[in-house]
């Protein structure tokens, strides 16, 4: 039989082992929805891409970002938002 000390530290590190179970899901939500935000395709496309092309201007680079970031499976840009360009 167990004293009574032993039951509550088994269920204080039963509840850490759910509980650090339970984190990485959370940090996973987290970074799936950070990773879907449109900055993450769009903006570097144009930043690291498209706008670095000779003679490119930022309306054609902003088509060209935003259906290859829909295409890749990700938000495209708006039309109208050159990442500070």
């Amino acid at each position: 039989m167990a004293n009574n000390k032993t039951i509550p530290c088994v269920l204080l590190l039963l509840g850490l082992v759910v509980a650090a179970s339970l984190l990485p899901a959370a940090v996973d939500a987290r970074l799936v929805k950070r990773i879907t935000k449109t900055y993450l395709c769009y903006c570097p496309c144009m930043h690291q891409q498209c706008m670095k092309l000779p003679g490119a201007t930022r309306e054609e680079c902003s088509v060209a970002c935003h259906e290859g970031c829909i295409e890749a499976g990700y938000p495209g840009g708006r039309y109208k938002d050159y990442c500070g360009f």
